[in-house]
């Protein structure tokens, strides 16, 4: 049995889609393991003691201030510790300062870990109440 070229073409065209697709799920893969790895990772770094520093001090116009102008990944970052704290006030501070981050997946989350479990009942209802978008 002889192959023309044009079903030559074909089965090497058939083959360079299988590596492409192949090549793109590993990297899609690779993607979805580094932001899965970086949800579960506990943020540290001088951005988040200048606002913890702030915070302290009773200077919340200066940590959001600190916060903003942060990258996201490390914005999300020091919420993520900031609403894990002892006190309510930082928690209140996290919680106002993710509501207009609600849509990232992982301050989502947050937020309602937050409205869910949190044992001041203020924080509660100012999560709940950031997750449906309003103040």
């Amino acid at each position: 049995m002889t192959v023309s070229n044009r079903q030559m073409a074909l089965i090497l065209l058939f083959f360079a889609i299988c590596a492409g697709a192949g090549y793109a799920v590993y990297w899609w893969h690779e993607t979805s393991l580094d932001r899965i790895a970086m949800f579960h990772v506990s943020f540290k770094g001088e951005s988040l003691n200048r606002v913890s520093a702030a915070l302290a001090d009773k200077r919340p116009a200066q940590a959001r201030e600190i916060l903003q102008r942060q990258p996201l990944f490390e914005k999300i970052g020091i919420l993520k510790v900031l609403s894990r704290d002892e006190a309510v006030a930082v928690r209140m501070f996290a919680v106002r300062c993710m509501r207009p981050l609600r849509d990232v997946p992982q301050i989502r989350a947050e937020l309602a870990r937050l409205a869910a479990e949190d044992p001041e009942e203020s924080v509660t209802r100012l999560a709940s109440r950031a997750l449906q978008g309003r103040r």
